[in-house]
């Protein structure tokens, strides 16, 4: 985690890019935000018609739940919606259950799982303590803004 400008995507994406070259295996980088939205469409696409393929919940949630390496994108940003949230933690409790590499990016991590209600922060909401437990204690790398680093370089 960290603030914008920390490289937290450039590092995820790198991660990934070396895991899968490494073990000749594919994996995925998948915007949390936009996947929030392919499963408020699965739901709620009354007007809009972006479910053109009609694919279910789990049609769409396949894909992460299969994949050898996955990363969710700014994981604090997925919409607030029940569905969505139940969704996205699916994939979780699986691959944690099957030891799937999984690396969640997001900025205020651990500020969000510390401080937030469940309006602020969607996934207090499936009251799942287990879940926020195993993210809690989840390895975690905090990134700082590279020009934060180099003026302290600079100054120190």
């Amino acid at each position: 985690d960290g603030p914008p400008g920390s490289g937290r995507s450039t590092l995820a994406a790198a991660l990934l890019k070396a895991w899968c070259q490494q073990k000749a295996r594919g994996g995925l980088f998948v915007s949390v935000r936009a996947f929030s939205q392919e499963i408020k469409d699965t739901y709620y696409d009354v007007r809009s018609f972006q479910n053109r393929d009609f694919q279910g919940e789990r049609a769409r949630m396949a894909p992460l739940l299969d994949a050898p390496f996955l990363v969710l994108h700014d994981f604090a940003r997925m919409a607030s919606a029940r569905r969505v949230v139940r969704a996205l933690a699916q994939p979780l409790d699986h691959r944690y259950g099957e030891r799937a590499p999984t690396i969640l990016t997001a900025s205020r991590w651990a500020e969000s799982l510390q401080t937030s209600t469940p309006e602020q922060y969607p996934l207090l909401r499936l009251e799942d303590v287990s879940l926020l437990g195993r993210l809690a204690q989840a390895q975690r790398l905090v990134l700082r803004p590279t020009l934060e680093r180099l003026m302290e370089t600079v100054n120190g």
